[in-house]
């Protein structure tokens, strides 16, 4: 597994790690449930970015990016590569001495145009935070006959002791067109 990280805004550090092997689910926790399994397909993307000075240098940084500066939303869905495009512009425009967003913007969106047939499927981006150890266990689950939930469940801690490091759940799925997704308890 490659690590990567980036220092942001104040000093939030994110690490983020490369999708695995394409799998038919989850890579840990109890699994996907409910048909999600059926109706989601995990996709390798490649993320990283031509490297220059003060430029994205992988596209998943962008997701750790919202307007106030906190958390928000970590869990996307996108019904064209332009749609991809245009967020990524958008979240760019968040990251504290990055320039030239529209460029990353325009190459994740070339390689997404390749990788997704956006006539059948939507393209889900799960990028989900966790801190630890122990660090909880991710899932998906149906939720509706057309809509998916992504989770970090949280494992028992014995000591009460956590948040030391940081883990990202980083995956990419092809997902039936329209399908509705959720991050937990953001319903």
């Amino acid at each position: 597994m490659k690590h990567i990280g980036l220092t942001i805004g104040i000093g939030l550090l994110v690490g983020a790690c490369a999708a695995p092997p394409v799998t038919n689910g989850p890579s840990t926790g109890s699994g996907p449930s409910g048909g999600a399994q059926a109706q989601l397909q995990e996709i390798q993307l490649d993320t990283a970015l031509p490297q220059a000075v003060n430029e994205l240098t992988d596209w998943r940084f962008a997701f750790a990016a919202t307007p106030d500066g906190g958390s928000g939303e970590r869990v996307f869905s996108y019904d064209s590569a332009e749609s991809l495009r245009k967020d990524t512009v958008l979240r760019g425009q968040w990251l504290q001495g990055v320039k030239n967003t529209q460029k990353a913007a325009d190459i994740m969106a070339q390689r997404v145009s390749k990788a997704v047939d956006f006539n059948r499927y939507d393209l889900v981006v799960v990028q989900l935070l966790d801190g630890g150890p122990p660090f909880g266990n991710y899932r998906y689950t149906a939720v509706g006959p057309n809509a998916v939930e992504f989770c970090i469940d949280p494992t028992p801690n014995p000591s009460g002791v956590s948040g030391m490091a940081m883990h990202t759940t980083a995956k990419s799925y092809l997902a039936p067109k329209g399908m509705r997704v959720y991050q937990c308890a953001k319903r």
